[in-house]
């Protein structure tokens, strides 16, 4: 095996990946497949995951053997061969991944759904939409996030479905997925989950939101700030802020007046991410407020931005709080 070669099969040092390829180019396809496939005995898992990965990317008879491999008795074979046939620019491995989604072992179904969005041959679309139902909650999930990075509308119903799953990270991906096609018809149910949903699910939801704010608009959003539960409007204060669409900046100053003290630190905060001098502003403004923790909030933050603005509105806060003889 020629030195580059086998260098990075060792090390996996990108900068030898050219040269190892270049190597590759100047043997007879034959001889560089049985170089490549005497790697794949090798005992290191890495050492295989580069030669299949090379056998992937010179195509001809590498991707030959590797359509072989993913039909082999051993699964760590079929799964190592799914999951380097997405580098294949080539139509036909496509097939071969697809039939390979119904695999018996689960990391093959998985990494085949990898696989398949790297090509993003449309042929795949509806094999996955049937595998957002595998029985696997690691193989649904990462058929949600192949869905995602696809982009096709086709694949919105289901995966509004798939919000619904039991799995919290089918959910995460589904709801990244969303946000990633685009489609206003996600906006409503992404909306009802970064509200009422888990915590560790909401972020996700609002990043999508954010996406989707474009094409659906920021309104059912707006509304909620007249709810009559402050919990409901502290969180819809915070998803505006999250948004940072212009749009919602007037309604931002009215939160500021809330009559619950978290709603109009939330407004506070958000208001603050459009530029420094909105935020002195804002942040100043709180200085006064009647709750004790929101003018405690408040001064910290004007110490956190330290502008000459900043420090000088805190400055003279506090010479007035000396003035009245008001413990600080």
């Amino acid at each position: 095996m020629f030195n580059h070669l086998r260098d990075y099969l060792k090390t996996g040092n990108p900068n030898l990946y050219d040269s190892a390829t270049m190597e590759l180019l100047k043997m007879e396809e034959s001889r560089a497949v049985e170089s490549l496939c005497d790697a794949l005995n090798d005992p290191t898992v890495w050492v295989k995951e580069r030669a299949a990965g090379l056998l992937a990317a010179m195509g001809g008879a590498g991707v030959e053997h590797l359509l072989v491999m993913i039909r082999a008795d051993d699964a760590n074979e079929r799964g190592l061969a799914a999951f380097v046939l997405g580098r294949a620019e080539e139509d036909r491995v496509v097939d071969a991944l697809i039939v390979a989604l119904n695999d018996s072992d689960s990391f093959v179904r998985a990494a085949s759904a990898v696989s398949l969005a790297m090509i993003g041959d449309t042929r795949a679309i509806f094999p996955l939409i049937g595998s957002l139902t595998d029985n696997d909650a690691d193989v649904r999930s990462q058929v949600a996030a192949a869905l995602g990075r696809m982009r096709n509308s086709a694949a919105v119903e289901p995966l509004l479905e798939a919000l619904k799953d039991g799995d919290w990270q089918v959910q995460r991906n589904a709801a990244i997925a969303l946000g990633w096609i685009g489609d206003k018809r996600a906006f409503t149910p992404l909306l009802e989950l970064a509200f009422d949903g888990p915590e560790m699910l909401r972020s996700h939801c609002q990043d999508a939101l954010g996406r989707l704010a474009i094409v659906a608009g920021i309104e059912p959003v707006m509304l909620k700030l007249k709810d009559q539960d402050p919990f409901v409007r502290s969180r819809a204060v915070g998803l505006l802020g999250h948004l940072h669409d212009p749009r919602a900046i007037d309604s931002l100053r009215d939160a500021l007046e809330d009559n619950t003290s978290r709603v109009r630190w939330k407004a506070a905060e958000a208001l603050a991410q459009w530029d420094q001098a909105c935020s002195v502003k804002t942040l100043t403004s709180l200085l006064n407020d009647p709750d004790k923790e929101v003018r405690r909030g408040a001064g910290k933050q004007l110490r956190r931005i330290k502008t000459p603005e900043a420090i000088a509105a805190l400055n003279e806060w506090r010479a007035g709080q000396n003035d009245r003889g008001t413990p600080q």
